[in-house]
C-alpha cells in the first residue's frame, strides 16, 4: 500500500509541474484584423430623422459608436462620448453617430435621462452585429473619407486599466480623425 501511495504522489507532482501556464483572456485585436478594409454598406436613420449611408458619409471621416442601454460600460462613458461629439459636431469634414439595437419606444426617455447630445440611430441586433463586427460594447469604428476602416476596436474612454491598444481618449480620437482627414 505504501508503494501505491508513493507512485500516486509522484504522478500527481509530475502532472502539476507539467501543467501549462494559464494565459489571461484578451479580446481580438480588431484594428489589426480590419483596418484598411472597406466598411460594409449601411443605411441608418437617427432619432432626429437624419439619414446616414455610405454615400452620404463619403468624403467625410465618420465615427460610429456602438452601445446599448443595458451596457454599464457604455453608460459610464456617456460624458466622454458627449464631449467627443461636441468637439466634432461643427466640423463639416466629420460625421458622428451612436448605434444601438434598443427599441425606440423607451429610448427617447433614456436619452433625456442621461443627457445624451450625440446623434443616435437604431437598428436590428443582426445589423448591429454586422456593423460592429461582433465586438463587445462599448466599441467604435472610425471610417476614412473613402469608407475604409481607419480604426476599429473595443474602447474604454474612461477606464485606463484597459489594455492599451483598446483605450482611446477624446484627444486620441480627435488625433486619429485628423490623420484620417489627411488621407
Amino acid at each position: 500500500m505504501l508503494s501505491f501511495l508513493w507512485v500516486f504522489s509522484a504522478t500527481a507532482q509530475n502532472t502539476v509541474a507539467a501543467a501549462p501556464e494559464k494565459k489571461s483572456w484578451a479580446p481580438p485585436d480588431y484594428d489589426s484584423l480590419y483596418k484598411g478594409k472597406h466598411y460594409p454598406a449601411y443605411d441608418l436613420t437617427t432619432l432626429d430623422g437624419k439619414r446616414l449611408t455610405n454615400e452620404v458619409c463619403r468624403d467625410k471621416v465618420t465615427f460610429i459608436s456602438f452601445w446599448f442601454e443595458g451596457c454599464s460600460g457604455c453608460r459610464e462613458e456617456f460624458e466622454e462620448v458627449n464631449a467627443l461629439y461636441d468637439s466634432l459636431k461643427n466640423d463639416p469634414q466629420c460625421n458622428f453617430v451612436a448605434l444601438t439595437f434598443d427599441d425606440t419606444t423607451g429610448l427617447k426617455a433614456f436619452v433625456t435621462k442621461h443627457s445624451l447630445r450625440f446623434p443616435i440611430a437604431t437598428t436590428s441586433q443582426e445589423e448591429f452585429r454586422k456593423l460592429s463586427y461582433g465586438m463587445a460594447c462599448p466599441s467604435m469604428v472610425m471610417l476614412s473619407r473613402n469608407g475604409d476602416i481607419g480604426f476599429i476596436g473595443i474602447r474604454s474612454l474612461t477606464k485606463q486599466e484597459t489594455t492599451g491598444r483598446y483605450v482611446i481618449s477624446v484627444a486620441g480620437a480627435l488625433a486619429k480623425i485628423r490623420l484620417l482627414e489627411k488621407n
